[in-house]
């Protein structure tokens, strides 16, 4: 992941990290980031094609929501250890991804990114930090 929580873009996937949040993310409750509702709030405005990831990995919060054709097909927010919301079918990359102990991270959410979009982390590219 890029050293300064970074978020990347492209026409199919907005990506947000811990740092555009990380002072919000301190003040918050540990059970929960509530800048996690925020950004899984969002939805297409048309019937679009679209994978909204959020990474914090101050309050150990990581989710994301699929939507095909403007319609949410999967949403999985994992939050202190364990899923806090599961909701759709699970992608068929969800159970070839081998999780550490701890449990979800962000190698997790690359491996979903991959899986849907083709994109790949990469440490040498530049990320723009949009606050949310």
């Amino acid at each position: 992941m890029p050293g300064n929580g970074a978020i990347g873009t492209s026409p199919w996937l907005r990506i947000s990290s811990s740092a555009a949040s990380a002072d919000f993310a301190r003040r918050c409750a540990p059970r929960r980031d509530p800048m996690m509702d925020v950004v899984m709030g969002w939805e297409p405005t048309d019937p679009a094609d679209a994978l909204v990831v959020f990474l914090s990995s101050v309050s150990s919060t990581y989710g994301f929501t699929l939507f095909r054709n403007g319609e949410r097909t999967r949403h999985y927010v994992y939050a202190d250890g364990v899923a806090v919301e599961d909701e759709g079918t699970p992608l068929p990359v969800e159970s070839e991804i081998a999780l550490p102990s701890w449990g979800l991270d962000e190698d997790f959410l690359w491996s979903i990114i991959t899986a849907v979009t083709g994109l790949r982390y990469d440490e040498k590219l530049q990320y723009r930090v949009y606050p949310v």
